[in-house]
């Protein structure tokens, strides 16, 4: 049995397998995780996954402006990169994300964005 369980598999909605998320931050750490931490960074990417999905469809489905949608995603990669923060520590989290890590809202073009997704 593999050392994270029985994960091998992607799971039904796409997210990342328990070992491509160890594989992830071993690729970036340069060493293996705890079991334990691996769990918790898997736990805390599918919640935001999750999250991020719930908004998509909603935006999609005209149930929220891409002004919120945007907004609500900015506040869920916050949380998920303030849980890994809390999970792998200072040093492995900025070897992992970089400065990024502490302002993932600037991964999304706002204007862009906006842009593709006129207000409903």
């Amino acid at each position: 049995m593999n050392r994270y369980h029985s994960a091998m598999e992607s799971t039904a909605d796409g997210e990342d397998s328990l070992e491509e998320v160890a594989a992830f931050f071993e690729a970036n750490l340069s060493r293996q995780l705890p079991p334990e931490t691996i769990h918790e960074l898997f736990k805390s990417q599918v919640d935001f996954r999750r999250k991020q999905q719930f908004l998509g469809n909603q935006l999609d489905g005209d149930k929220i402006s891409a002004e919120r949608y945007l907004s609500e995603l900015n506040m869920a990669m916050k949380l998920f990169m303030a849980d890994s923060f809390n999970i792998l520590g200072k040093e492995d989290f900025f070897r992992v994300y970089g400065e990024v890590g502490e302002q993932p809202e600037s991964l999304i073009d706002r204007d862009r964005f906006l842009a593709a997704h006129p207000s409903i």
